[in-house]
């Protein structure tokens, strides 16, 4: 499945088929791949709150390439430290709410691609590296646990839009040690209030946990 195919399906079924090798990413399949990711943002943004970010092409295909290598490195098992470096290579730009979003679009899945990963091979350097890749976008992360985050957080939590989202997320997750592990109880209080108690009957906050 070419590039372009890939993200389509991604959007489309929620799912994708692979071969063992990725194929060439040519500029056409770069080009429809482009067109296919500003489609799948201007459905997105109809339910994302409001003011939404504003559509990176280059961020948002950077992910497209990084997930498409990174389901083919899942599903070949056998590829080198070398090999993982090579494909995998993180975003080099400026990281805003622009970027946070538009990474997102494809990103979303990553959790699950995370769990297949450390399923087959908990060990493996390549989920070592879907872990640290996990850390640096944790908006899309939620779920994954993650040792550190970078100053992406700061980015998310004064953006209004994506401040509300990743607070949903974390709820509908139910992710209890990220919420601790970055101090976020005040947005969960600040979402939900005391009716928090009855669809996180188990959420804990670090002042009642002393």
């Amino acid at each position: 499945m070419r590039l372009a195919e890939f993200i389509q399906s991604l959007f489309t079924e929620g799912k994708v088929g692979v071969t063992n090798q990725p194929l060439e990413l040519d500029e056409e399949q770069l080009n429809a791949t482009k067109i296919i990711l500003q489609q799948m943002y201007h459905e997105d943004v109809l339910d994302m709150p409001a003011p939404v970010p504003d559509f990176s092409e280059e961020s948002a295909l950077w992910a497209a390439t990084y997930f498409y290598h990174a389901v083919h490195l899942v599903v070949m098992r056998d590829a080198g430290e070398e090999i993982i470096e090579e494909q995998l290579k993180p975003f080099r730009g400026d990281i805003n709410p622009s970027v946070i979003y538009s990474v997102d679009l494809i990103f979303r899945s990553l959790p699950n691609l995370f769990e297949l990963a450390k399923g087959l091979a908990p060990a493996d350097v390549l989920v070592k590296k879907l872990r640290e890749i996990a850390a640096q976008w944790p908006f899309s992360s939620v779920g994954v646990e993650i040792e550190q985050s970078l100053a992406e957080h700061d980015v998310i939590l004064s953006n209004k839009s994506l401040k509300t989202e990743y607070i949903d997320r974390i709820i509908q997750q139910k992710d209890q040690k990220r919420v601790q592990q970055f101090g976020l109880e005040k947005y969960i209080y600040e979402t939900a209030g005391e009716q928090i108690k009855l669809f996180w009957p188990g959420f804990t906050t670090q002042q009642t946990m002393a």
